[in-house]
């Protein structure tokens, strides 16, 4: 039997946009799925989170936002919102070494 999880996440999106109007164009509930036994292992747990980011970065752009900078808001929001609603541990710690990732990144550019 295969186990899944999946969640669906708008109320995110529309807080990460800000936008009524882009709330009057939404593409509907970002909507992702994942079988449980994914998030066993460390590197399926990393492919998952990649997929992950994908489909909210492919929804996101469906929104067709007027900046990069409010598209990776929302990018952020939906893919945050899934990792806390998933609730799992290994795939909070990728999300969370993601993050440190990205700050550093953003820290060296910024030098």
């Amino acid at each position: 039997m295969k186990m899944f999880t999946s969640t669906a996440i708008a109320a995110a999106v529309f807080a990460a946009i800000g936008s009524t109007a882009a709330m009057a164009e939404e593409p509907g509930a970002f909507t992702f799925s994942v079988q449980r036994a994914s998030l066993d292992g460390a590197a399926s747990t990393e492919a998952a989170y990649d997929r992950l980011s994908n489909e909210a970065r492919r929804y996101c752009r469906s929104f067709n936002l007027e900046t990069v900078t409010e598209t990776q808001a929302c990018v952020k929001e939906v893919v945050e919102a899934v990792v806390r609603q998933v609730g799992q541990p290994r795939l909070e710690q990728v999300h969370l070494a993601r993050l440190a990732a990205e700050r550093r990144l953003a820290s060296a550019d910024g030098s």
